[in-house]
């Protein structure tokens, strides 16, 4: 095996466990929060609930080992946990008054399972198109939480109160300075992220916000001590968002010695 056949199997097993502890943590919060997307269908609270089971038990399938997941066909059937984190985020574009950062920002969550069928059925990737596909998803994801930051339609509260409390001694004047400078911040290593030369600074900018932007779902509460809270809702919300970090990280390594185009 090469050293690229290697790095792309690194990488793979990086999409793998990034997809497994997606469903997992979001199957996991079906149980202890409320998960929009079936009220498309129904506003029935058992049918969350066995959401919850399928999204979980695919979680669980994809801690498979990776020759073993390869050599099954039924890979395919993880295109149904990807359609129904699809449908939940289409669920919450539509209560946010279709705003499009609401659904970009969704990229990652939305493509992991699919990506994961993907990559598990190809068998000639290279390291551009895997760095193409990866630093795309990743782009989306940061580009949908910059729009919220810069306040192009509105800042949520959530990130004020975040910022607020993370950072105890910003008011919420200087908060909303704070996130318009992180917004731009990531609209530019974004795009820089795919220029050769420069996109390897970028990449470590994309690996620390992303693990920083997600541990903050848990630590902005740890002042109100440990709750069932923590555990039930912002742990799993930390979790299911480590791939904002633990992608841009296989980005990192598929970067060295790429050709000039990703």
């Amino acid at each position: 095996m090469g050293d690229q056949d290697n790095i792309n199997q690194r990488v793979i097993i990086s999409i793998k466990w990034c997809a497994a502890i997606l469903l997992i943590a979001q199957g996991f919060l079906h149980f202890t929060t409320h998960k929009p997307f079936y009220d498309i269908l129904t506003s029935d609270l058992i049918l969350n609930k066995i959401s919850g089971v399928i999204l979980l038990g695919f979680g669980i399938v994809a801690l498979l080992p990776l020759e073993l997941l390869k050599k099954n066909r039924r890979v395919y059937l993880f295109l149904l946990p990807g359609t129904m984190l699809l449908l939940k985020s289409i669920t919450s574009w539509k209560a946010s008054g279709y705003l499009p950062e609401q659904l970009i920002e969704h990229s990652t969550q939305i493509a992991l399972p699919f990506l994961l069928v993907y990559v598990l059925r190809h068998h000639a990737l290279t390291k551009n198109k895997l760095y193409f596909i990866l630093a795309s998803i990743i782009g989306l994801t940061f580009i949908g939480h910059a729009t919220y930051a810069l306040g192009v339609h509105h800042v949520p509260n959530n990130f004020i109160e975040m910022t607020m409390r993370s950072l105890p001694w910003m008011d919420k004047q200087a908060a909303l300075q704070f996130l318009f400078v992180i917004g731009l911040l990531d609209v530019l290593f974004t795009i820089l992220a795919f220029i050769p030369g420069i996109r390897r600074i970028a990449i470590w900018y994309l690996i620390i916000w992303g693990f920083i932007t997600a541990l903050a779902r848990t630590y902005y509460v740890l002042d109100e001590g440990v709750t069932v809270d923590l555990f039930l809702i912002n742990v799993p919300n930390t979790v299911y968002r480590l791939p904002h970090g633990i992608l841009p990280m296989a980005m990192l390594l598929l970067s060295r010695n790429l050709k000039h185009r990703t």
